[in-house]
């Protein structure tokens, strides 16, 4: 077993990789739906499929560099790295998204959770108090900050549970 390797160095491709890949997907949802509601939703096929790319790379990871054993901290602590690299992607990718490429999202956001607060007969002032509140944190900066604390927070998520499949330890007796 190739223990003399550095575990983030060997994460940073595969996590390039992912993140490049969600992006993509990401605007492709961008870019032909334009309800926001169900891009949403849609959204859980690119994280279905990222959870598939970290179960691929983590078994190239195993049979390639760990002479074909891997534990469940091993295996998560590869995927953690490269959750670092995709948090990063995915970061770029929100604040060009809500800077550059569309920049009216941000309003389309407010107005949606108008909307749902409306639907749940708040009072005109309650509304108008809460619209205000997300206008301090319904920026580009804010929203690109809070992206890569909630995709670091999903894919150590899906790192626990890719891990457990994963794993593959090899006992023997000596």
């Amino acid at each position: 077993m190739d223990k003399d390797h550095s575990t983030f160095k060997l994460a940073m491709r595969p996590g390039l990789y992912i993140g490049l890949i969600s992006v993509a997907l990401s605007l492709v949802l961008w870019a032909t739906i334009s309800d926001l509601q169900l891009r949403s939703k849609l959204g859980y096929i690119v994280l279905a499929i990222v959870a598939f790319m970290f179960y691929k790379f983590t078994v190239s990871y195993r049979e390639t560099n760990m002479g074909g054993e891997i534990t469940y901290g091993e295996s998560f602590k590869f995927q953690t790295s490269m959750t670092v690299v995709y948090s990063l992607i995915s970061a770029i990718y929100s604040y060009l998204l809500f800077a550059v490429l569309d920049p009216g999202m941000v309003e389309n956001i407010r107005e949606m959770a108008a909307e749902e607060m409306y639907k749940q007969n708040m009072a005109e002032e309650q509304i108008e108090a809460a619209i205000e509140m997300q206008a301090m944190f319904m920026t580009p900066e804010f929203m690109t900050i809070s992206t890569v604390f909630v995709t670091f927070l999903t894919g150590v998520l899906l790192a626990l549970i890719v891990s457990f499949f994963t794993k593959k330890e090899i006992t023997t007796f000596d």
